[in-house]
């Protein structure tokens, strides 16, 4: 393929065929985050019912920094997403951070077709499971019941495990 003769670049394009690695890794993630929100469906329906613009406030946030704030070169690629699922997992129950993220968490490569739908479903996934176990992390040391200067390092460790 040569490079379009106006912008010197070769145009993005799907990858052909996917490695057999990602599509287990992409089944793996389904299984880990239907283990996290199947038994979790009771809190998730009540929090929907109870919170519900508040959650939807927040997914759409997220929906619109992942759309609108997003920096890419060949090498990085970088979003401004993260403080707000980082927010989001001090403020809800773990399985209530998990959905929102799965749900809220677009690719601008997804949308532009660049991404193969098994790789689309891992990257996904592999955010609800990092979002579910940060907001675990959080709420275990104390969160935001605790002085500031605990809540700030329950928050630290929720970021380090985020990553």
């Amino acid at each position: 393929m040569e490079p379009s003769a106006t912008s010197g670049v070769l145009p993005a394009k799907l990858p052909s065929r996917e490695p057999s690695q990602v599509f287990i890794l992409a089944a793996v993630g389904i299984i880990a985050t239907a283990a996290i929100l199947v038994p979790n469906l009771r809190l998730l329906v009540d929090a929907v019912a109870s919170r519900g613009p508040e959650l939807l406030l927040w997914s759409v946030l997220i929906v619109v920094v992942n759309l609108f704030f997003h920096f890419e070169n060949r090498a990085l690629q970088f979003t401004l997403d993260v403080p707000l699922v980082l927010a989001a997992s001090a403020l809800y129950a773990p399985a209530v951070v998990a959905a929102m993220a799965l749900v809220s968490e677009v690719d601008v490569r997804e949308v532009g077709r660049r991404v193969s739908i098994p790789r689309a479903i891992y990257n996904r996934t592999q955010i609800t499971i990092s979002a579910f176990a940060a907001s675990t992390v959080f709420h275990a040391v104390g969160g935001l019941e605790q002085e500031w200067p605990m809540a700030l390092a329950a928050m630290g460790l929720a970021w380090g495990t985020f990553y």
